[in-house]
């Protein structure tokens, strides 16, 4: 059964009269473009492998609930809290689904700065960070941190991206920005990201190093 297919069967169960399904469209829009949002989609369940780097933040399927809603109150100061929990739940489904694709190969690059500069109170940048090292030590990612003193720079001036890569088609870029993101399918710009990619890599600790890094960050 597909996500409009329950969510009409739900609306029906809880006999809210349509309510469910327009509430759902309305996060649906602030989220981004459908059309943009379906090739995204459409891009993640085809690749074979996502690359991200973020500069200040934590990347979006790396986020706990608790984690993206401190980012969107913080983003969306004219939002309702309604609005916060329900953009909230639409960004940690799409998490979800990409930690769940077994073709999927997941890893990431990260400035020291974003781990112990982690958002929200002790208890949800613990967890955040706990999530974090339980991903890199038993789930899909690979995860590396720049430390600081490197030049991270490299990553600030591209800003927040997502490089998606394919057994059968040439890499695409997910480039976020305020609103949402954009997905680019000029071979030079993914040539270009890759090569930064491959640049914040060649600076950041091991997968272990890095994993160490992010433990004595809760403890502290």
């Amino acid at each position: 059964m597909d996500q409009c297919h329950q969510l009409a069967e739900l609306d029906r169960t809880f006999n809210t009269k349509g309510a469910l399904l327009r509430r759902w469209s309305d996060v649906s829009r602030k989220v981004a473009d459908p059309d943009w949002y379906r090739r995204v989609e459409d891009a993640e369940n085809a690749a074979s492998a996502l690359r991200m780097h973020h500069p200040v933040l934590i990347p979006g399927p790396l986020q706990t609930p608790e984690y993206t809603q401190t980012v969107l109150t913080y983003g969306r100061p004219h939002d309702s809290p309604t609005d916060i929990q329900d953009l909230t739940a639409f960004k940690s489904a799409r998490a979800e689904r990409l930690l769940a694709l077994s073709t999927l190969t997941i890893s990431a690059v990260l400035p020291e700065h974003v781990v112990r500069g982690c958002l929200g109170d002790a208890e949800t940048a613990a967890r955040q960070l706990q999530h974090l090292v339980d991903l890199a030590e038993s789930g899909p990612l690979g995860l590396q941190i720049v430390p600081s003193g490197y030049p991270t720079h490299i990553g600030a001036s591209t800003g927040a991206f997502e490089l998606l890569t394919f057994v059968d088609r040439l890499p695409l870029v997910h480039a976020e920005h305020v609103s949402g993101g954009e997905l680019v399918d000029d071979p030079r710009e993914a040539q270009r990201i890759q090569s930064v990619y491959g640049l914040l890599q060649a600076w950041a600790l091991s997968p272990a190093q890095s994993i160490e890094l992010v433990r004595k960050v809760i403890t502290c």
